[in-house]
């Protein structure tokens, strides 16, 4: 990742963070950390999901399949396992959405 890209992130992702995450009692920096591992500084964030949230988001969901390891695996291989990742309209969606899940 470039240097560039990483302070893109961090300008987006930070300002909405500020704002957004006090409302919650929730550090912005651990926001910022999150999204950062998830999405490897938001390269990877897909319709602005900036956590790889699973379920629906404020745009209902896209269907996402990825190889994982799974108990029910013969001697322990790979198998595909469909996942539905939340849509979101902005990075505030996605944010809040983030935030609702850490005060369950």
């Amino acid at each position: 990742m470039d240097r560039q890209q990483a302070e893109t992130f961090r300008d987006t992702l930070a300002q909405v963070a500020y704002r957004v995450c006090p409302q919650y009692g929730i550090d912005p920096a651990e926001c910022i950390r999150a999204a950062a591992e998830a999405t490897c500084f938001g390269k990877h964030a897909i319709h602005n999901n900036y956590f790889n949230l699973e379920g629906n988001g404020d745009r209902g969901h896209n269907i996402y399949i990825r190889s994982a390891r799974t108990l029910s695996s013969f001697n322990g291989g790979m198998q595909p396992r469909t996942i539905k990742l939340g849509k979101f309209s902005t990075p505030e969606a996605s944010v809040h959405d983030w935030c609702r899940r850490q005060r369950r």
